[in-house]
């Protein structure tokens, strides 16, 4: 037999809890010491976590880079839709390459529908956040324009980027 840390009456040897103060014998069996330190442990891991995370390192400027990345194929599609009653879908597909050394995404683009002397007639921005180039390399976009309304087969639209972002760790 032991006595109790706390109230000092007798309790077994092999006793973690005092059957009459209700203690702990070590500090380590205690519950809720053991889960606050859990929840000191997590709460730290979570901060590491969130400062190493992209969301804040810091970015690049679109503007200083546009130059690297270029539109260099694309063309305009019209698709028949069967599950929609014939209804026909516009986009334009192409193929965006980054000759730089950085990761963008969430692109902007701008299209712009013209006349056969280049006069503006419409336009429209269309956003693809799904969209992720990385560095040095090529990616396949598909640019819904359903509020345009272009003529199949037409040639007669520009389409460039407005913006995009980027978010890289070094």
């Amino acid at each position: 037999m032991k006595n109790c840390k706390y109230c000092q009456n007798e309790i077994p040897d092999s006793a973690k809890k005092c059957g009459h103060c209700h203690e702990w014998q070590k500090w380590y069996f205690n519950h809720s010491i053991r889960s606050t330190a859990l929840f000191v442990l997590l709460f730290l891991a979570m901060g590491y976590t969130f400062t190493r995370s992209k969301f804040l390192q810091p970015t690049e400027d679109f503007v200083n880079h546009s130059a690297e990345l270029k539109i260099i194929h694309h063309k305009f599609v019209s698709v028949e839709d069967s599950a929609c009653q014939g209804k026909r879908h516009q986009a334009i597909v192409g193929t965006i390459k980054n000759t730089g050394n950085f990761d963008w995404q969430h692109f902007k683009l701008e299209i712009k529908l013209q006349n056969e002397s280049g006069d503006l007639l419409d336009g429209t921005q269309v956003d693809l956040y799904s969209l992720t180039v990385p560095a040095n390399s090529e990616c396949i976009f598909r640019a819904p324009i359903e509020s345009l309304k272009l003529p199949a087969g037409s040639k007669n639209y520009s389409i460039s980027i407005v913006t995009a972002s980027n978010n890289n760790i070094f």
